[in-house]
């Protein structure tokens, strides 16, 4: 009769041990989720004019990217210090639009967030002697200083901005015309954040 008394009671706590499992392994389950739940990383915004995408990319992307072009190893470790945005951008309109990179800002909460101009990034590869041929691959990678987009053209490449943890948003201005002479476009992009590995 003692047997079958304590059997019951070893039931019963098996049954509380497994529901306490059960418990703590659904807990860590849904804080995994947060927890991994990525960063946003692509933005779009689009009006009736134009539809502007961008994509962050990590560091290990960049580095893979570059390496499978045979960049060396100082380089990739360059690149892997900045914040690459690939930007794509489509003029929906029937006019002429140009867009001039000097007229995007990028602000984050301690001030101006720097954008590296091309001509940045080419001193600094010519610094550290990186040859010719990886620094025209780098140049045709980025996206041009300045671009006129005809009807429905779309045209894209990477901007280089300052590594940052923190977000950021991009004021970008536009110019409708053949000759810069019609609308001003004004597009604002709110937390943009450098993607991390």
């Amino acid at each position: 009769m003692h047997l079958n008394l304590k059997q019951p009671i070893m039931k019963t706590a098996h049954y509380f041990q497994i529901q306490s499992m059960i418990v703590c392994l659904a807990t860590l389950l849904m804080a995994e989720s947060v927890l991994a739940a990525p960063i946003r990383s692509n933005w779009v915004v689009e009006n009736e004019y134009i539809k502007l995408e961008m994509i962050a990319r990590t560091p290990e992307q960049m580095a893979a990217f570059y390496e499978a072009r045979g960049f060396p190893k100082t380089a990739i470790r360059e690149l892997g210090q900045m914040c690459f945005i690939t930007t794509s951008l489509k003029n929906k309109s029937r006019d002429v639009i140009w867009m001039k990179l000097a007229n995007w800002k990028f602000t984050g909460k301690q001030g101006p967030l720097k954008r590296f101009h091309r001509n940045e990034l080419k001193a600094r590869w010519q610094q550290i002697g990186l040859a010719q041929q990886y620094q025209s691959t780098f140049r045709w990678t980025l996206i041009p200083e300045v671009l006129d987009y005809r009807p429905d053209e779309r045209e894209g490449g990477n901007i280089v901005l300052q590594r940052t943890d923190q977000p950021f948003s991009l004021q970008a201005q536009f110019i409708m015309g053949a000759e810069q002479d019609g609308k001003r476009l004004s597009v604002k992009i709110g937390d943009l954040r450098c993607a991390q590995d």
